[in-house]
């Protein structure tokens, strides 16, 4: 009796050990099975216990014969189930639409970005059983052959996009009187618009907030498995397969192989005949057909120069040192192909005589330079270029490089500039320039003191500390102070070597090393004000001049939100995708279901005098990943502004990527990357 009722207990106990298993067979099955469209493909269902009697779901699958751009397709779709009696009840949710909405010639329509398609199905996890997948015009079919493995510690695969706040509050009373009183009425004016009313009953509306999203999903991923394209979620369609390829081509190659291809493009196609940057026109095997000028070409010219220079201070490559060079003397004939001593040109193109542009604002070179064309008129954004480039020169030209002889010459005409007579921000480094090339006293003291002894160091900084006050900033503006502050800091540090105290009368007080802290101060200042902003650019040049060289004094808060702005830092250079595809691509963000209208106008201060069209001043509440927006487009990314509803690309135009290399090169100039890339943050 005895042992009749232990063998009942062992079996009963068994019995509830295997129910209990079916209730919740946690692991990885194995599957194959076929697309009716892509063919036969090898898979694995993950089945994770989630909470409240549910699981989660990982569905991976690898395509066997169908490629796209040679590259192999991995499926996956996340969802979550629960069992019944020994049937799991799976549902995944699969979108038609994500954020392209043209390929070529393939359109998303607004339903589709609206629709998404519900699977559901119950089915046993065991030999021979299937499962039918509905997807529209197409079906797949699963074949389970029970095999089962252990769950890994991490699961299949897990989304990694994450949306945070960004709200811009006013730093100070002075500031917000200052930059936003006039403002305000802008601000009223668009919300009681009916086309931005239409979006009041939206929380982020109503909550005035605005939001960056960072996607690193599968970027360890791809880091190990370059050859595959992962498609998340949505029908497997030409955009999706774009959408993916983008992703793979901003996570898959290392920093360090996209500044080698973004490098070698510069030259062979994107520095043209002036020696200044340019967009290229290509063919349909994407070689060069034509330069395309840009139209603030001095500026990023200069910003290329000083990637070269920080490029060759790294790696003492030669050929970084011809770029700078070829460059440089690109942005001393912006100053002499005017044959106007107080103006420059604001970018130069080859002549054409089918296209002679000998009209305003483009003229024809005279004499030697004849075989060129300028565009009047260089301004202030402009001289930034020049200013960048010259004071990079003093730092990695050889001692007997003929350009340094040009380049005193050149340096002594900038304080008589009719743009650095018009913009105070302009005289120090001007005369600091002019001071350090040309090694005369009466420039360094005009540095020291500008026009008036009673102006402060502060005052003639000319460096004004910025605003981000709800989604409200001057974007470009940002760009400015960078190149502007790391210019002058260059500048003084220069000075410094070159005139020590002892050796040179001080006209008074005030000192390089003074004007120094003070531009350190400055840079330390603006990075804090755009701290919520992800300019990540202000970040890496905000350590590599200010920071790093010890002038700083951070409370707990602010060094908590130095560290965050840091290690986060990275992830701008890793959301540029190389290699440039050649893609007709089309964007709206506006047709996804969850986009918002921000309560935040654009550039909002372009209505003060006249008012714009409101939908000039229409922005989004979210900023999306580079590699999913602005890519496609921009030609110079630490200018644009955030929030964007649009963005396209054209199959037979490239931008050059001096953005990258800028950024790229100053953070391993200043160790902040290795060259194996490790992150100074996260070691």
């Amino acid at each position: 009796m005895f042992h009749r009722r232990k063998k009942a207990i062992i079996l009963a106990l068994l019995l509830a050990l295997t129910t209990n298993l079916w209730a919740n067979p946690q692991g990885i099955w194995s599957f194959s099975g076929i697309h009716s469209e892509l063919g036969a493909y090898s898979g694995e269902l993950e089945v994770r216990q989630a909470g409240s009697g549910e699981v989660s779901l990982v569905r991976v699958v690898t395509y066997e014969d169908f490629r796209y751009k040679n590259f192999k397709i991995q499926e996956i779709w996340s969802g979550r189930g629960h069992f019944e009696n020994s049937h799991l009840r799976a549902h995944f949710k699969i979108k038609q639409a994500d954020y392209i909405h043209k390929v070529n010639e393939l359109t998303h329509t607004p339903e589709q970005f609206k629709e998404a398609i519900n699977l559901t199905a119950s089915f046993e996890l065991k030999r021979d059983s299937t499962v039918s997948w509905n997807l529209l015009k197409n079906t797949e079919v699963d074949h389970f052959d029970g095999q089962m493995r252990k769950l890994e510690q991490n699961p299949l695969w897990k989304s990694k996009r994450k949306r945070i706040y960004s709200k811009g509050e006013a730093t100070s009373v002075a500031q917000y009187i200052a930059k936003l009183f006039m403002v305000n009425t802008v601000v009223a004016w668009y919300r009681k618009d009916p086309k931005v009313a239409a979006y009041s009953h939206r929380l982020d509306f109503q909550d005035e907030a605005q939001y960056f999203i960072t996607d690193s999903t599968d970027y360890d991923f791809y880091q190990q498995q370059g050859d595959t394209l992962r498609i998340p979620n949505k029908i497997i369609d030409e955009i999706s397969l774009v959408e993916e390829l983008y992703r793979r081509d901003a996570y898959a190659p290392s920093l360090s192989q996209k500044a080698n291809i973004a490098d070698s493009d510069m030259q062979k196609m994107h520095i043209n005949e002036a020696g200044l940057l340019a967009a290229a026109r290509v063919d349909e095997q994407g070689e060069l057909v034509s330069f395309i000028h840009d139209n603030d070409g001095a500026l990023w010219s200069g910003m290329y120069a000083g990637s070269q220079a920080m490029r060759y201070l790294v790696t003492k490559d030669q050929q970084a040192l011809k770029n700078f060079r070829r460059t440089l003397k690109g942005m001393i004939l912006l100053m002499d192909i005017t044959a106007d001593p107080h103006q420059f040109a604001r970018t130069i193109e080859a002549f054409d005589p089918k296209d002679p542009l000998d009209k305003n604002p483009w003229h024809r070179g005279l004499g030697e330079y004849n075989n060129f064309s300028w565009k009047c008129c260089g301004n202030n954004d402009m001289l930034k270029g020049i200013f960048h480039a010259f004071a990079w020169a003093s730092v990695v030209l050889p001692q007997d490089d003929e350009l340094r002889s040009v380049l005193a010459k050149r340096s002594r005409l900038l304080p008589e500039l009719k743009v650095v007579k018009e913009a105070k921000q302009n005289v120090m480094t001007a005369n600091g320039l002019a001071a350090l090339w040309t090694g005369e006293a009466s420039f360094r003291k005009k540095y020291l003191y500008g026009e008036s002894f009673l102006e402060s160091v502060a005052e003639r900084l000319g460096v004004a500390q910025g605003f981000y006050i709800g989604g409200i900033s001057d974007w470009s503006g940002i760009n400015l102070g960078v190149v502007g502050l790391s210019t002058l800091i260059l500048t003084t540090e220069e000075m410094i070597n070159k005139f020590p105290t002892s050796k040179i009368r001080i006209f008074g007080k005030i000192t390089e090393v003074d004007i120094l802290k003070k531009a350190r101060e400055a840079f330390l200042d603006k990075w804090y004000t755009y701290a919520k902003t992800k300019r990540d650019l202000v970040t890496i040049a905000a350590y590599t001049f200010a920071y790093k060289a010890g002038d700083h004094r951070f409370g707990r808060k602010k060094r908590k939100l130095w560290d965050q702005t840091l290690s986060q830092a990275v992830w701008s250079l890793r959301d540029f995708s190389f290699p440039q595809h050649r893609y007709n691509v089309a964007i709206d963000f506006s047709l996804r279901p969850s986009w918002c209208l921000s309560a935040w106008p654009r550039l909002p201060w372009k209505s003060i005098k006249k008012r714009q069209p409101v939908e000039y001043h229409f922005q989004a509440v979210e900023d999306f990943p580079l590699f999913q927006s602005l890519i496609f487009d921009t030609n110079f990314y630490w200018k644009d502004g955030p929030f964007s509803i649009k963005a396209s690309g054209t199959a037979l135009v490239k931008q050059p990527r001096a953005d990258y290399l800028y950024a790229y090169w100053m953070a391993r100039w200043s160790g902040l990357l290795t060259q194996d890339n490790k992150w100074l943050p996260e070691l």
